[in-house]
């Protein structure tokens, strides 16, 4: 039995798409929470306090935690604060105001991290004035892991850094500096540091994206909720829908054509929180676009009251609405992207083996002759022929060949 291949790409096409759109609302809300709640900060600064622990265990728990947000505050590698950090300032703990304008830092590089404990313990740069009550116990932990004198281990960070670029300069940035502190500063400090530091990163961003996946899944269920949106009447309507199914295909390819949209590119060096609004706005723009031109175009259907009835009815709909959500807008995208190649493929497949197959003329039932009557239709490839009449309506052509000749 011949599968209605097309047809069905074509409904997973038109899913695809709408789970973008959803998708698209979905990322919004979920980079605000994300950005509102400082999720990435307040990981940084647990995995900054462990780092400590395992530089100093007689430091509290306290003042770990004050002087690993000490650090992220310093203006070397904090960020521009933006509208999402100033609504985000109640749900970080630690925070000392006056260090610095600027918002906590979500990363901070290994070097980074050597030298600001390095300038602070020699009583330079910035936290040394704003906070020099940790001084003294920044000092101790630099003391315990070999480094006694913080300024020569400065000076001399600071000479060897300088070497290396002058002996390597194609090689990056990073790379100097950790050969710089592998020659200047105690081997008991850059061990300790070196050999905890990758893995708290590493760590730091497995939790932060369990994190953000499972507020990315709450979102999604707060919008199949919200919408509403029963993806089981959805693929029914795609089913028999042939209207609908193919306005979707078509609003698909020009979709797929601005996908740069969907990932705007970042200039290098712009300012950080001019980016995340830029980004968030343009994450918004994009779903209210797409919502309001589904709705103009009739794609989606009118909206109808929604009761407690109508939700127990539709509760498989709202779920699998729910978990297709929660699969993400990469994982749509390429779905979309596969299923349009995909589509084109078996499209032009099916056009060559309709060109490709010898046939010839046979009886014209506008001619006068009728289909019973065309021998010619009724001998060798009859059946084939019938079967193609049947489909799509070519009542004019039989096979000259064997049946069992004729690709299928």
């Amino acid at each position: 039995m011949d599968l209605p291949i097309l047809k069905y790409l074509d409904v997973l096409i038109g899913l695809a798409l709408v789970m973008l759109l959803g998708c698209s609302v979905v990322g919004a809300v979920t980079h605000v929470i994300n950005g509102i709640l400082r999720l990435r900060v307040k990981d940084l600064q647990k995995g900054l306090s462990d780092t400590l622990l395992r530089l100093d265990p007689e430091l509290p728990a306290q003042a770990r935690d004050q002087i690993a947000s000490l650090i992220q505050r310093h203006p070397g590698v904090a960020r521009s604060s933006s509208i999402l950090d100033k609504l985000g300032t109640p749900f970080l703990r630690g925070g000392t105001p006056g260090t610095s304008g600027n918002a906590p830092a979500s990363t901070i590089q290994r070097h980074e991290f050597i030298r600001i404990l390095l300038e602070w313990g020699a009583g330079e740069g910035p936290l040394a004035k704003q906070a020099a009550n940790f001084t003294a116990q920044v000092r101790a932990l630099l003391a315990k892991c070999g480094v006694a004198n913080p300024e020569a281990a400065l000076s001399a960070l600071r000479t060897h850094a300088v070497a290396q670029e002058r002996a390597f300069p194609e090689l990056a940035e990073h790379l100097w500096h950790t050969a710089a502190a592998i020659d200047a500063l105690p081997a008991e400090f850059v061990g300790r540091i070196h050999t905890w530091y990758d893995g708290m990163t590493t760590r730091i961003a497995e939790r932060f994206g369990m994190h953000a996946k499972l507020i990315g899944s709450m979102v999604a269920l707060g919008v199949a909720l919200a919408m509403p949106f029963d993806s089981l009447d959805l693929l029914r309507r795609l089913n028999t829908d042939d209207k609908f199914r193919n306005a979707l295909v078509e609003k698909a390819k020009a979709y797929q054509s601005e996908a740069a949209k969907l990932a705007p590119a970042v200039t290098a060096g712009a300012n950080e929180a001019k980016i995340e609004l830029t980004e968030l706005r343009q994450r918004l723009d994009d779903a209210e676009k797409q919502i309001k031109d589904f709705q103009q175009t009739s794609l989606l259907p009118p909206p109808e009251p929604r009761t407690g009835e109508w939700y127990q009815t539709h509760a498989g709909g709202l779920a699998l609405s729910w978990v297709l959500l929660a699969l993400g807008t990469p994982f749509w995208f390429d779905a979309l992207k596969n299923s349009l190649k995909l589509r084109s493929m078996v499209a032009q497949k099916d056009e060559n083996d309709k060109t490709d197959r010898p046939w010839r003329w046979c009886g014209n039932p506008r001619a006068g002759r009728s289909r019973q009557g065309s021998n010619q239709c009724e001998s060798g490839a009859g059946r084939r022929a019938r079967r193609l009449q049947q489909r799509g309506g070519l009542e004019e052509i039989c096979y000259e060949s064997d049946p069992q000749a004729v690709p299928r």
